[in-house]
Order: C-alpha cells, then structure tokens, then sequence
C-alpha cells in the first residue's frame, strides 16, 4: 500500500481537510483525492494500494485470422520483369 494515500484519506477524513486543500498540501489533483475517499469507503485501507495499470485484455493478441494465411490453393502469378520502356 502507499502511504501517501492512505495518509491523505485519513487527512481528509479526521483532520477535516476538503478534498481541495488536501490536493493542494500533497501535490496531486482534486479528483485523485475523491478517487481515493470512494476506495476507501467501499475496500477500506486495502483500497487506496496501488492498482495495475495494465490492460485487462489484449485483443490484438488473438489466434491468427485466416486471412492473414497463404492459401495453398490459390493461382499465383509470377512477377513480371520490368523493360526500359516501362520505367
């Protein structure tokens, strides 16, 4: 758990402090300090920890599409050579 955040719940809560004024003693934004009351009425002290700020899902990391495939069967034609008159 970070004590910072604790230490600002508990500011705001039994030293009476707004959400503003303790924004403004410790540096971080007005909404962080809401952000941080809400944890930590509905999970307690085990709410203001740190969170993963890694993503739930990764979508772009799914089995391969078929497209994406060569397609064994398909007619391929060979390039074809470019002459000095093309260019």
């Amino acid at each position: 758990m970070k004590p910072k955040n604790l230490v600002i719940v508990r500011v705001v809560r039994e030293q009476g402090l707004t959400p503003a004024e303790a924004s403004a003693r410790f540096g971080v934004s007005r909404q962080w300090v809401h952000t941080l009351l809400t944890r930590y009425d509905t999970d307690g002290p085990d709410g203001v920890a740190p969170r993963s700020r890694a993503p739930k899902t990764r979508p772009g990391t799914g089995e391969i599409i078929a497209e994406h495939t060569i397609d064994p069967t398909r007619d391929y034609q060979p390039q074809r050579q470019r002459t000095d008159r093309q260019r």
